[in-house]
């Protein structure tokens, strides 16, 4: 047995074991708090809002924010048979999902990818004519061009886009015969001016999904693969350059997958998600880590699900997957659309399922948006309709407390006219209040115990 002697000191031996072994058992207690989840943010669904413009698919690809509205675009009209796609750019407010204004002209450019820079909104189009959309933030005069100077040679698309400073970053792919190469363009932000263009070496079927500046190195990296639901050819592509569009790197692996969202923390460390075809039917998604350098460190596998969308902010990385299951009855596919949150080293930390047995469709182009207090996640949702199939557009809106704030989440609201459904919830007194106060007691029972001695 171990035992632990306190020395006296000066008369106060006897005084000193109580604090002394309160404090102990309030340090125990504390770290076993910490422990147990007070790490885990606390995540609410705020509002669900769903649009419903055409019969056919109707799909938000991406959400950028700025003030107090979000922008959401995305695609709408895309025909189950792959012909038809037209873009749709909405305007929603933040506080509780309302429409504030929506652009949907009829153009066939569907929308994948989103960024503001100063008082302007970009979107890249993965429509064979290389175009993008642009419009002020009340989406007055929005328009679509072709960045000035530019002139496409092969058809193909462009899936993402990122700044950094007074440049966008446009990544995309160009169709060469049967092969596919990535394309990254360099423009001015201010006019829309084409500066550079970077064309890597030409893949079968190998798309760019995702694009995004570390903000430790400053140098741009471009991921992609080919992703189908149910079908991939080749493996995933990582490939890096600095901002003057110099190759720095290409990473790959043949183990048929494809990396679909990437996010950087405050150190440089890359996180990227995604998803491999482990046999026929049977998917696993992975969060893989790498270093500023390109070095992998860390790799997640997660069995049974994809990983859609991922975003890191102030030490928790956010990540949206999708879990697909048969239904008995119907032979349909159900999907599990769940917010799962993990640590640096790719601990799960906590979840949050927003759609327990719907039917999802993903597209693998496009962000998230975190403003610091909420998250704004794009998809769709597909329904039944008078015997008929429609994919809905749908935006939803967690809030994000850290475990030491505490919060009130005001309402719940699923912005689907007529009904509207809210419940409230409230956050226990945070645990760092609760452990001043136990402090302060300990602290005035030892000068009470003192004094009397």
């Amino acid at each position: 047995m171990l035992t632990v002697r306190l020395p006296a000191i000066r008369g106060y031996g006897s005084v000193l074991v109580v604090p002394v072994a309160l404090l102990l058992v309030l340090c125990l207690v504390i770290q076993c708090s910490l422990d147990a989840g007070a790490q885990s943010p606390t995540m609410r669904v705020d509002w669900v809002a769903l649009s419903n413009p055409t019969r056919e698919l109707d799909h938000a690809t991406a959400v950028c924010e700025a003030g107090d509205l979000i922008y959401v675009v995305g695609v709408q009209g895309l025909a189950f048979n792959g012909r038809d796609a037209y873009l749709r750019v909405e305007m929603r407010f933040k506080s509780n999902g309302s429409i504030a204004g929506y652009w949907s002209p009829g153009f066939p450019d569907p929308l994948a990818d989103c960024v503001i820079v100063g008082d302007r909104l970009y979107a890249v189009s993965w429509s064979s004519a290389h175009v993008i959309m642009v419009s002020d933030l009340n989406l007055n005069f929005p328009g679509i061009v072709i960045p000035r100077g530019y002139r496409p040679e092969f058809g193909g698309g462009l899936t993402a886009i990122t700044s950094h400073g007074n440049h966008l970053y446009v990544a995309g792919f160009e169709r060469v015969g049967e092969a596919y190469r990535w394309i990254v363009l360099k423009l001015d932000a201010g006019n829309l001016a084409f500066v550079k263009k970077y064309t890597s070496n030409a893949t079968l079927r190998s798309e760019v999904y995702s694009v995004a500046v570390n903000p430790v190195t400053r140098h741009l990296w471009v991921i992609g693969g080919q992703f189908f639901p149910l079908y991939f050819a080749g493996g995933f592509r990582i490939e890096i350059l600095d901002l003057d569009l110099n190759l720095v790197r290409v990473i790959s692996r043949d183990d048929w997958s494809a990396a679909l969202t990437i996010g950087f923390d405050e150190n440089g460390y890359a996180y990227l998600g995604g998803v491999r075809l482990v046999s026929e039917y049977n998917m696993s998604g992975f969060i893989a880590r790498y270093d500023m350098n390109g070095n992998e460190v860390a790799l997640k596998e997660m069995p049974g699900r994809m990983v859609y969308k991922l975003l890191y902010s102030s030490g928790y990385l956010y990540v949206t997957t999708v879990e697909y299951h048969f239904e008995e009855r119907t032979g349909m596919p159900r999907s599990k659309l769940t917010l799962e949150v993990f640590d640096k080293n790719l601990n799960d930390i906590g979840r949050l399922v927003l759609e327990e047995n719907a039917i999802i469709f993903p597209i693998p182009f496009g962000k998230m948006a975190f403003n610091g207090r909420s998250l704004y996640i794009p998809g769709s949702k597909i329904v039944e309709s008078e015997g008929e199939w429609e994919g809905l557009w749908a935006v939803y809106s967690i809030s994000i407390s850290p475990p030491e704030l505490g919060t009130t989440t005001e309402a719940y609201t699923r912005v689907e006219p007529p009904s509207v459904e809210t419940q409230r919830t409230t956050t226990p007194v945070p645990l760092a209040l609760l452990i001043a106060v136990a402090l302060v007691a300990i602290v005035v029972a030892w000068l009470l115990l003192t004094r009397r001695k």
